[in-house]
């Protein structure tokens, strides 16, 4: 399983059923495995695909944005 699929697995198992829905970015840090090179790399990917929109206030990560092309758990 490579990084970007690590952390979509984190982001599913740590969201509620409801999509589109946020998340907080720090929940996910938290419960992440990956190094902070392969969290902020794989998150930037997932957005790239569509996966999540990141959303940030004064320079600083505030949400993610979970989208419907992501599956419940």
């Amino acid at each position: 399983m490579n990084s970007n699929e690590k952390l979509l697995n984190t982001i599913i198992e740590l969201a509620d059923d409801s999509r589109p829905t946020n998340i907080d970015p720090s929940k996910v840090r938290k419960a992440s495995t990956l190094s902070d090179m392969d969290f902020a790399q794989s998150l930037l990917s997932l957005e790239d695909s569509g996966f999540i929109e990141l959303q940030f206030g004064s320079d600083l990560l505030t949400d993610i944005l979970i989208s419907t092309k992501v599956p419940i758990k």
